[in-house]
C-alpha cells in the first residue's frame, strides 16, 4: 500500500511539474490562460497520459469531452477570423459606393443623431421660410426625451445645430442612435413647416467619424440615411498639358485614279 501511495503521490507531482513547464494556469501565473494555445494543450494532454497512474488511468469520456471543447474554441477562433475578414470588404464596399455619390443629387433622412463616445452631434433640418424661434427635441431609443435645443433665428433653407451629447442634466449620454422632432415658429408666433430630410448635392465624402459621411450643402449624413439618388455625375474633362501643342489633323487622302 505504501509502494503505491508513493507512485500517485510521485505522478501527481510529475503531472504539475509539466502543467507549469507548459505554461498552464497557476496561482503565480495568473495571466496563464491569456496565453494558452492549442499547442500548449495537446503537449499538456500527452504529458498526462505518459504520467497517468497507471492504477487509475484517465477517464477516456473526460479526455474526449476536453477535446471536443479545444475543437469548439478552434473553431469559434476561425469564425471570429472570418467576421474580421467580412467587415473588412464591407467597409470596402461602402467606401466605393460612398464615392460613387460625388456630384449626385441626393435626399436624405436626417431624423436622427449618431452619438459617438466623446464627441458631439450634428444635426440638420430644413426650413420652409425664416423662422424667428426653433426648438429641438432629441429622445432616446425609449422615446424619452433626454434634452431640448433652443436656437438661434434662421433664414428659410438648411439649418444645422450641434448637441454636446449632454442630457439636461448635464450628465453625458451613452453612444448610439437618437431621434430629434423640431419645432419652428415666425416673428408673429406662426409655425413654420420644418423637415428633417435634406435635399442637395454631394460636393464631398468625409472620415471624420471613423465612417463614410456625404457632405449635402455643408451638412454631413450617413450613407443610410440617403433616400434617394438622382442626376448623373458630370465627367471630368481632360486638363491640357502646359506647352504640349496640338496634334496635326491629317489631311483627307485623295482618292485614287
Amino acid at each position: 500500500m505504501s509502494i503505491t501511495g508513493t507512485s500517485a503521490s510521485t505522478t501527481s507531482a510529475t503531472d504539475r511539474t509539466s502543467a507549469t513547464s507548459l505554461g498552464a494556469p497557476t496561482a503565480s501565473s495568473p495571466t496563464g490562460a491569456a496565453t494558452f494555445d492549442p499547442q500548449s494543450f495537446m503537449r499538456l494532454l500527452i504529458a498526462q497520459i505518459q504520467h497517468q497512474d497507471p492504477l487509475q488511468p484517465m477517464d477516456s469520456t473526460q479526455m474526449t469531452q476536453q477535446l471536443s471543447q479545444m475543437t469548439e474554441v478552434e473553431r469559434l477562433v476561425s469564425i471570429d477570423q472570418q467576421l474580421g475578414s467580412l467587415s473588412v470588404a464591407t467597409a470596402s464596399v461602402a467606401n466605393a459606393q460612398a464615392a460613387d455619390l460625388v456630384g449626385r443629387t441626393v435626399e436624405a433622412d436626417t431624423s436622427h443623431l449618431l452619438l459617438s463616445d466623446g464627441s458631439p452631434a450634428q444635426g440638420s433640418f430644413h426650413l420652409a421660410s425664416a423662422a424667428a424661434h426653433e426648438t429641438v427635441e432629441i429622445r432616446d431609443a425609449r422615446g424619452n426625451v433626454v434634452r431640448t435645443l433652443t436656437l438661434d433665428p434662421k433664414a428659410a433653407g438648411e439649418a444645422s445645430f450641434t448637441w454636446d451629447g449632454h442630457d439636461e442634466s448635464g450628465n453625458r449620454c451613452a453612444a448610439g442612435s437618437y431621434s430629434i422632432s423640431v419645432h419652428a415658429v415666425d416673428d408673429g408666433g406662426s409655425p413654420v413647416t420644418a423637415t428633417t430630410r435634406v435635399n442637395g448635392v454631394v460636393s464631398a465624402i468625409t472620415y471624420e467619424h471613423g465612417y463614410p459621411e456625404l457632405s449635402v450643402g455643408g451638412t454631413n449624413v450617413m450613407l443610410g440615411d440617403v433616400r434617394s439618388v438622382g442626376g448623373t455625375p458630370a465627367p471630368t474633362a481632360p486638363s491640357a498639358v502646359p506647352g504640349a501643342s496640338a496634334l496635326p489633323v491629317p489631311s483627307a487622302v485623295p482618292a485614287a485614279p
